[in-house]
């Protein structure tokens, strides 16, 4: 998804509807910018089910070959671990 997406995602909603990620065994949080970084990830680098696809660039070890392609995101991270 691109920034562009999602902003005409929330375009159809009410400017004062509470955004929230779900939580680590349930439940809901609050979302705040501090935890929303921009990171560079590696896509298509993780093959376990229980990993998301993607990896930040740094933590991909060992390196894969052919390098995969690197790519800036927007990280939306719970602060429930």
């Amino acid at each position: 998804m691109t920034v562009r997406e999602l902003i005409d995602i929330l375009k159809r909603h009410p400017d004062d509807l509470r955004i929230v990620l779900d939580g680590y065994e349930g439940g809901c949080e609050d979302l705040s910018a501090g935890q929303i970084r921009r990171v560079k990830i590696a896509l298509n680098v993780n093959e376990e089910t229980y990993y998301g696809d993607h990896e930040e660039s740094d933590l991909v070890i060992p390196p894969k070959s052919p390098p995969p392609e690197v790519v800036d995101a927007l990280v939306l991270r719970r602060t429930s671990w």
